[in-house]
């Protein structure tokens, strides 16, 4: 179930991670805001090949090492409390200052290193929780012989959570935005993955037991 969850707000933020296009930002703080960083494509696929090369390195070097460290099962646990928070303030990159002026791409220095904190907290988490999260579904495995019908259902069950969730994401993005809460789809992606992080509790690891937090 967790790794369900996951796999779907995961799916969610990498669609929504190219959100960062509407201008004209007017800002209602706390929560009622509209507007966005106005980038243009080359700005998005910077974000992203920032979060790429993050993650490539975190999978290379570090999810060995912690994995001896914490042991599967509370480092993904760990990995997924972290979603929650990136998730929640991903909206607040549009209320950072900007050198430039709409509608010009917002820029400056205080954004992008908000901007690489954020997808860095978002690409530690997923780094570590998907490959543990596949690693616990082959542990749940009753038998060697069941691998594959263990796999195929939790593929299934991953598949449609990817299929549905941006369908689901997209909606709450563009109703939120008609109604001035731009953030609404990261806050509701926020909520999910703290369904995850608390479902995460009832996981075994490889021997059967359940670790504490």
């Amino acid at each position: 179930m967790p790794a369900a969850i996951t796999a779907g707000h995961d799916a969610n933020a990498t669609a929504s991670g190219s959100l960062f296009v509407p201008p004209a930002y007017h800002p209602h703080a706390p929560f009622t805001f509209t507007g966005g960083l106005s980038f243009k494509p080359s700005g998005i696929a910077v974000a992203l090949t920032i979060r790429g090369i993050v993650g490539f390195l975190l999978q290379l070097l570090f999810f060995p090492l912690l994995k001896t460290h914490f042991g599967l099962v509370k480092l993904y646990r760990y990995s997924l409390l972290l979603l929650p928070v990136s998730y929640f303030v991903t909206p607040y990159l549009a209320t950072i200052p900007s050198s430039t002026l709409p509608p010009l791409p917002a820029a400056g220095v205080l954004l992008w290193a908000s901007i690489a904190l954020v997808l860095t907290i978002q690409t530690v988490a997923r780094s570590f929780a998907l490959p543990s999260g596949t690693m616990l579904l082959n542990a749940a495995s009753p038998d060697r012989s069941a691998l594959g019908t263990v796999n195929g259902i939790g593929q299934s069950v991953s598949a449609a959570a990817r299929t549905l969730g941006p369908l689901l994401t997209a909606w709450l993005y563009g109703s939120g935005l008609s109604h001035g809460v731009v953030g609404i789809a990261w806050w509701a992606m926020a909520a999910v993955a703290v369904l995850a992080a608390v479902a995460s509790g009832w996981v075994v690891d490889e021997a059967g037991v359940k670790p504490p937090f």
